[in-house]
């Protein structure tokens, strides 16, 4: 194959691989509120899958950097994600959904390789533009697998259909990353404690990373938490929370690509960011409000559409400035930041939601993210200092 087939190949790998990650996410707290779990043990459930790879990113980039491969730790993370289906559909335990959901985000973690990988098809200007393009084939295989998966509980009226739909995109990814070309630059230097330590104060990356963090408790807490909750009480079906995570995926999709035009660059990154960002808040405030499902589905997809925008193009400019062999160190110092987030975020909405009720928790939510503006500013202030 040649080099065009190949990042093509990679690119659908990494569709099916986000397919299997997410599959059961639309109905995953539905699912555990009817075996019984409180929307606080909900919130520890969902959280273990930041945890994970907050506490895992970091080594991975490091590690990765040091031995000079990356193709390994792909392929990795498929098996794991094929794990954390099969655990899933035989266990039924809370403590074991902790572990299986822990599990894939282990495979999560691997993301940080898997877009290092990609970022080294292109040259260093241009990774903003692959990130973006990147993000689409991600957000796509959710897309793909939220219908698939919304099929499916329809046609057999039981949960244990996302988990298999999951498993099977995770072995199709599986089989699509022995495809895959290494490409780990020759001139390359094992990392030093020195180097990561340059790596992880450096003040542009600490800054867009903590927006991400806080965009993360945003995601993790609403669409991917305890949106489909609220979903359930305006009598949304399976079908319908699938669809509901499925628009705001779609949308997302959209703000991924436009992250990559020149409209970025005509408004400014700064200007494109803190507009996201103050939609995102006042859609978040909102949501736990809507009166019926309509509203809903149209509130959460405009929330998908601004989180894709933003998030897409945090992680271009979290890596940009780097050079190529240390950029999985970046992207494990980015990811386990916003890990943080993913960890954090559900727990304190499922503890806010058990005790205040879910519009609280929503709340203080929509407040986390308003704090991603002063970030952003110092961010854009560190950047032209750098110019």
């Amino acid at each position: 194959m040649d080099k065009k087939s190949k990042i093509t190949v990679y690119q659908f790998a990494i569709l099916f691989f986000w397919f299997s990650q997410y599959a059961y996410v639309p109905n995953l707290s539905s699912y555990m509120k009817e075996l019984g779990l409180s929307l606080t043990m909900i919130g520890v459930v969902t959280g273990s899958y930041g945890f994970t790879q907050m506490v895992a990113r970091i080594p991975l980039g490091i590690y990765s950097d040091r031995i000079g491969k990356r193709k390994v730790f792909v392929s990795a993370g498929f098996l794991l994600a094929l794990f954390a289906n099969l655990m899933f559909l035989i266990f039924k335990q809370d403590w074991l959904l902790v572990v299986a959901r822990g599990t894939a985000g282990l495979a999560a973690a691997t993301w940080v390789i898997m877009t290092v990988l990609y970022s080294s098809y292109f040259a260093l200007g241009n990774s903003t533009g692959a990130m973006s393009k990147l993000n689409a084939f991600n957000n796509a295989g959710k897309l793909f697998s939220m219908l698939s998966a919304g099929l499916a509980l329809t046609i057999f009226a039981g949960y244990k259909s996302m988990f298999i739909i999951g498993a099977i995109g995770a072995a199709i990814a599986f089989v699509l990353s022995l495809g895959i070309e290494e490409n780990v630059p020759k001139d390359r230097k094992p990392i030093t404690l020195k180097d990561f330590l340059h790596v992880i104060v450096d003040p542009r990356l600490l800054c867009v990373s903590a927006a991400m963090l806080l965009a993360q408790i945003y995601n993790t807490s609403t669409i991917s938490g305890f949106t489909p909750i609220l979903a359930t009480d305006l009598g949304a079906t399976p079908f319908l929370r699938s669809i509901l995570s499925a628009t705001d995926i779609a949308l997302g999709t959209v703000g991924a690509l436009l992250a990559g035009t020149p409209l970025v660059k005509k408004m400014g990154e700064k200007r494109f960011l803190i507009t996201g960002v103050i939609g995102l808040a006042v859609i978040t405030a909102i949501v736990p409000y809507a009166p019926n499902l309509p509203l809903l589905f149209i509130l959460q997809s405009c929330g998908g559409f601004f989180l894709g925008s933003v998030s897409a193009l945090l992680m271009g400019l979290a890596i940009r400035h780097f050079p190529g062999d240390r950029r999985s160190t970046a992207m494990g110092c980015y990811q386990a930041i916003y890990g943080i987030g993913m960890f954090i975020g559900p727990i304190i909405v499922g503890r806010i939601g058990d005790t205040a009720g879910l519009p609280a928790g929503y709340a203080v939510v929509a407040a986390l993210v308003l704090l991603m503006i002063p970030l952003i500013l110092v961010w854009a202030a560190k950047e032209k200092a750098a110019q």
